[in-house]
């Protein structure tokens, strides 16, 4: 799916190419398409180089590093609820 996602992105991209030159007259507009182009052509290549590896990653081993990122948030979250006022610790008890 990703390699199929990159190729199909850097086909559109190449072919974009075209409509940029297009616009080589107008700089403004020559540079507009020249982002997409570009863009496109970049974000296809990380596509394609990610579908290369993605076999290579251990299944298990991302999803303990999933769950230590989610346990950072939830101790961060605690962190800001103490670093409260005590007038908002103490409206936050009341309820």
């Amino acid at each position: 799916m990703l390699l199929l996602s990159g190729v199909m992105l850097l086909s559109i991209s190449a072919l974009l190419g075209f409509v940029q030159e297009r616009h080589r007259d107008s700089p403004e507009a020559f540079a507009r398409w020249r982002v997409v182009h570009a863009g496109g052509a970049a974000g296809a290549v990380q596509l394609i180089a990610l579908a290369a590896v993605w076999g290579q990653f251990d299944a298990g081993r991302l999803d303990e590093i999933l769950q230590v990122h989610e346990k950072l948030n939830v101790s961060g979250d605690e962190s800001r609820k103490s670093r409260r006022s005590p007038l908002t610790r103490n409206r936050s008890q009341m309820r």
